[in-house]
Order: C-alpha cells, then sequence, then structure tokens
C-alpha cells in the first residue's frame, strides 16, 4: 500500500481511480504532510489534516495494541479487541470522504509535482544549453 500512497510515485502520475483509493491509505497523508514540508515550507502547524490523520491512528494503534499484547500466548484475546482493530481504520475512511469532496492532498499533490516537473525540465535544458557552448 506504500506504493499507491504517493511515497514511490508521485499521486499526481497515478490514475485517477489509484489517485482516489490513495485518499484512504494512512501513508498518503504521511506523504502529504511531508511533501508540503519540503516542497512548499510549510510548518506542521499548517498541516492540520495530515497531523490529525497521523496523530488520530497513532493514538489507535497504540490502545489496541495495549488490548490485544498477550506475555503468555495461551491467554485469549477479548472479542471486543478485535473489533477494536479495525476501529484504526475509521479515521481514514472519514478523511478519505472527507478528501474525496474536498481535493486539497490531490491538489497539491499535482502542484508539488508540476513545480518538480517543470524545475528538471528547465535545469535539463539549462545543461543541454551549456554543453552545447
Amino acid at each position: 500500500m506504500l506504493f499507491l500512497s504517493g511515497a514511490t510515485l508521485p499521486v499526481a502520475y497515478l490514475s485517477p481511480y489509484v489517485q482516489h483509493f490513495a485518499l484512504f491509505l494512512p501513508a498518503t497523508y504521511m506523504v502529504s504532510g511531508l511533501q508540503n514540508g519540503i516542497y512548499f515550507s510549510q510548518h506542521i502547524w499548517q498541516l492540520p489534516i495530515q497531523l490529525f490523520s497521523l496523530v488520530s491512528w497513532g493514538l489507535l494503534s497504540f490502545f489496541v495494541a495495549v488490548q490485544l499484547f498477550r506475555w503468555e500466548p495461551e491467554t485469549k484475546i477479548p472479542r471486543n479487541a478485535k473489533i477494536l482493530a479495525v476501529a484504526t481504520v475509521i479515521p481514514f475512511l472519514l478523511l478519505g470522504i472527507y478528501e474525496q469532496r474536498n481535493s486539497k492532498i490531490l491538489n497539491d499533490a499535482r502542484v508539488a509535482y508540476e513545480s518538480l516537473d517543470h524545475g528538471d525540465s528547465s535545469k535539463a535544458g539549462g545543461h543541454q544549453a551549456d554543453a552545447k557552448r
């Protein structure tokens, strides 16, 4: 799933269906936050969606891990604890639905991709021009 989140390929490069699916993945919000911090020099407090998603996922995952972890393998895990594991998906379902309508994450990814794409082509063109001289 890390492959579809934009960590290996820019989300803007993926097909529209995969872009919308990526909005439901936790790593997409991490990659988006890193991109905005690096490309647009945004402070962490200027990234409320990414910060909320990752902090809520971390807290829920920690809570579920505490409920599921057992030192003794013979100890049974309560059914309620197994259901809590599904709760870690809820923030990303809600954020995915919100981002389907808002498209802020996808728009930021497209802008970052286009700025890199144009920046690289101008640099490559400059090197070619220098080589011809």
